[in-house]
């Protein structure tokens, strides 16, 4: 509020400052003279009682709307803008102002009405000012009609004040571009918050935040690849990552057809401790590392589950990753010790293929033996069995 009031003292300070002699009484002129010093000394309570008389007494009508808008300086000063706004809109309403200055004083009525929050107004006003003055509208000026039509969610129409604001700044405050990231959003174009957003990127590449949001933005089109570009730069430039950050980037990785490096970001965020060892962390940094095809650190994470919770699903997933890998002494490491505590057919048999592909075929054959009758393998086990005696016979 303090800058709003700087701008609009200074503004309204450079329409009150024109010499006046050949239009105003010598009487009205040596006044307003005085008052100008009073308001140079910062005197503005005399200034005030000065021009309150001066308003009564003169009678011209030019004098009087000199008197009106220097009273709204004084009460923008005071940061009484209701009050401002009255005396310059009675300033402008008399029309007997040269054009730079009734010009001067409509941009100044303008702004109060964004000050109160009369939206409504503010826009029409400010609209009308701009047009007549393309070239002395600032950047600021259209910054503050995106903000009228903001505050009565007009979004589409936010768009080319703001557009033309940051043409006008070769790197803008960031609020700018995040209005302008808003108004497309909110209208859900897509396409255009992307551009919106990158723009901002380009000039605040520092602000990990803001390139989440980007990622959000190519989620919203299906653009798996900007997502993870967007994801992805931040993490290598070294910003600030949260653990939604590393699962974000893992999961959009692993879209991608990428899940050795997926399982290496969250395996980072474990070690950096922004992820914990939860199980349901260590759960997808394994299935990850498995699908990569890595399945020696598939092992060693299951490994690390099995030994934290003795549960049948990591045994089966070591069981699956030792197939795929070959490991057939590792099956057996694994599933003996289990085996002698909890019964299961399944893991059984697997125990017993295990053997037959190190060609342990006695081995194999009594694993199979321990199997119940009536277990769902039946008809695999003797296909096996029958495979082990050619085998046999035939060595």
């Amino acid at each position: 509020m303090r800058m709003f009031r700087f701008i609009l003292i200074c503004s309204l300070f450079s329409f009150v400052s024109f010499s006046y002699a050949n239009s105003l009484s010598p009487y009205a002129y040596k006044k307003l003279q005085a008052v100008q010093k009073l308001i140079e000394e910062d005197a503005w309570i005399e200034a005030k009682a000065q021009l309150l008389i001066m308003e009564e007494e003169l009678r011209s009508d030019f004098a009087k709307a000199i008197v009106r808008q220097t009273l709204g300086q004084v009460a923008v000063h005071e940061d009484d803008y209701p009050t401002a706004l009255a005396y310059l809109t009675k300033a402008y309403e008399a029309k007997v102002l040269d054009d730079n200055s009734q010009q001067s004083l409509l941009h100044g009525i303008a702004q109060l009405h964004c000050g109160i929050e009369e939206w409504r107004a503010c826009q029409t006003k400010l609209q009308s000012w701009i047009a007549s003055n393309t070239q002395k509208a600032r950047a600021t000026d259209y910054v503050m009609l995106a903000q009228a039509f903001m505050a009565t969610e007009d979004w589409a129409a936010m768009v080319p004040p703001l557009q033309t604001a940051l043409s006008k700044r070769e790197r803008a405050p960031i609020d700018w571009y995040r209005m302008l990231v808003a108004a497309q959003v909110y209208q859900e174009h897509w396409k255009e918050a992307v551009k919106a957003q990158r723009r901002l990127v380009n000039h605040y590449g520092d602000k990990a935040e803001e390139w989440r949001r980007l990622a959000s933005f190519y989620m919203q089109l299906g653009d798996h690849k900007g997502a993870l570009d967007s994801t992805r730069l931040p993490h290598q430039h070294g910003l600030e990552q949260h653990e939604k950050d590393y699962k974000r980037l893992a999961q959009l990785m692993n879209q991608d057809g990428m899940p050795y490096k997926a399982a290496v970001a969250i395996q980072e965020a474990r070690n950096k401790k922004i992820l914990d060892s939860s199980v349901t962390n260590l759960q997808l940094e394994g299935a990850l590392f498995s699908e990569a095809k890595e399945y020696e650190q598939a092992a060693l994470v299951f490994e690390e589950l099995l030994k934290r919770a003795p549960k049948v699903k990591y045994v089966n997933k070591l069981v699956q990753i030792y197939f795929e890998s070959q490991e057939w002494a590792a099956v057996e490491v694994l599933l003996k010790p289990w085996l002698k505590k909890h019964s299961d057919n399944y893991l059984q048999y697997m125990l017993a293929i295990s053997y037959v592909n190190r060609h342990e075929f006695d081995k194999a054959k009594q694993a199979f033996a321990e199997m119940p009758s009536d277990h769902a393998q039946v008809k695999s086990v003797e296909s096996w069995l029958k495979y082990i005696a050619k085998v046999q016979a035939a060595s």
